[in-house]
């Protein structure tokens, strides 16, 4: 994807995006639904690198990891807001006008950025040389991080699918998880900003040693865990690790990324990332399904979690005298 196509990209994939989500309002066989997740998922694919990459083009490396870190708490605004209102939506009305009105909210986001935002880079880059995408697969510091983020998100994606089952199989009503996904997106808003000033001064290498540690942490209490208290204590670890881990990330590759190349590295982490995530759901519900003992499922992830640990220490070796990092 060339630099130059930054706000056209984001402005043409927000509406492709809410072309998809109006036709969720007509399909009705799961072939169909599986067509348009399939294409909202590439949209959504493309998009966001050309969203990160134009953060990082307007701030300052040093600045970067607070600009993510605000980015980030404000998706979690719409999170936090977005899950209720769409709840009552599509209780009072149905899904199929849920999904209309997010057609057109997304659909004014897109006139938004067409014609309130300029392009983040200069004119004359339209000009530059292309560089091959087989440049980022050469950058060795890159490739290891990239296969830490692909570790890190095989195991933080269980905080998603497995633990909504996980606490049905316990006997809790199904609003508790529910419940629990607010209160981590109540944390994100609430204390996103204060812990981006103590994480940055670390920088982003260190900061994922901290995060990784908490994620093991948190799976690790699942396995003690039976009551909502203790599992609003594993919760809050969890998240903890995400809203340090996941601006630090971005952070992170946005500055090992040449100016020219910045985009093709976000998306590389996020083919990674995605990769770990996707992968992770049918191991550990194979896992799952197998154990007896269901609880043991998280004491397998949280040591894990703990393995990955030395590749973050090694990252932060190889990285310390990088002068963005």
């Amino acid at each position: 994807m060339r630099q130059v196509w930054k706000k056209k990209n984001n402005a043409v994939l927000t509406h492709s995006a809410g072309s998809a989500d109006l036709g969720f309002s007509y399909a009705r066989s799961y072939a169909e639904f599986l067509s348009l997740f399939a294409a909202l998922s590439i949209v959504t694919a493309l998009y966001q690198p050309a969203h990160s990459a134009m953060i990082a083009d307007l701030v300052e490396p040093e600045k970067r990891e607070h600009a993510y870190g605000l980015d980030y708490m404000i998706g979690n605004v719409g999170f936090m807001i977005g899950l209720p209102v769409g709840g009552l939506i599509a209780s009072t009305n149905g899904f199929s006008v849920l999904y209309f009105y997010c057609t057109v909210l997304v659909g004014a986001a897109a006139a938004g950025v067409s014609f309130l935002i300029k392009e983040s880079k200069p004119e004359q880059s339209c000009n530059a040389p292309s560089v091959t995408v087989a440049s980022v697969f050469r950058d060795k510091v890159f490739m290891l991080f990239c296969l830490m983020i692909f570790f890190t998100n095989f195991l933080y994606a269980q905080f998603y699918s497995l633990l909504s089952v996980y606490t049905e199989h316990l006997g809790f009503e199904p609003y508790i998880f529910g419940t629990l996904s607010s209160i981590a997106g109540a944390m994100v808003v609430t204390l996103q900003i204060p812990i981006r000033l103590t994480t940055v001064r670390i920088g982003p290498a260190k900061a994922f040693i901290v995060a990784q540690t908490l994620f093991a942490a948190g799976f690790a209490c699942f396995t003690v865990a039976s009551n909502f208290i203790e599992f609003v204590a594993a919760i809050a670890l969890l998240t903890l690790g995400e809203m340090i881990y996941y601006p630090a990330a971005s952070a992170f590759a946005a500055n090992l990324a040449p100016a020219d190349q910045m985009g093709r590295y976000i998306a590389t982490m996020g083919l990674f990332s995605g990769i770990g995530g996707s992968t992770a759901s049918v191991a550990v519900f194979s896992i799952y399904g197998m154990l007896v003992n269901k609880t043991m499922v998280w004491g397998i992830w949280g040591a894990l979690g703990f393995a990955v640990l030395p590749g973050y220490f090694l990252l932060s070796k190889v990285t310390k005298n990088h002068k963005n990092q």
